[in-house]
C-alpha cells in the first residue's frame, strides 16, 4: 500500500469515527497526512539528537602511556 492510499484509508477512518460529517473531507485528509508524517518521524534519543544512532568511539591511550610503551620496547 503506498503512502497516498494509507492517508486515504486513515482519512476514511477519521470520518467514520466522527460520525460521517459532510464537508470536512479536507480536514480529515490533512489530519491523516499529519499522522502519517508523525508516524515516520524519528523519536528523540536519550543519548543524542533526533534520529541519531549510537556510534562507538575508538578510545586512544593517553600520550604518556604511548610514550611509556615505546621506550619500554626500544
Amino acid at each position: 500500500m503506498d503512502k497516498e492510499e494509507r492517508i486515504r484509508l486513515r482519512a476514511y477512518e477519521i470520518w467514520i469515527q466522527l460520525g460521517q460529517p459532510e464537508g470536512r473531507e479536507r480536514e480529515h485528509w490533512e489530519q491523516a497526512r499529519r499522522e502519517m508524517c508523525d508516524q515516520f518521524r524519528p523519536e528523540p534519543d536519550a543519548d543524542g539528537p533526533l534520529g541519531a544512532q549510537k556510534v562507538e568511539q575508538k578510545v586512544e591511550q593517553p600520550v604518556g602511556e604511548r610514550l611509556k610503551e615505546s621506550t619500554e620496547l626500544g
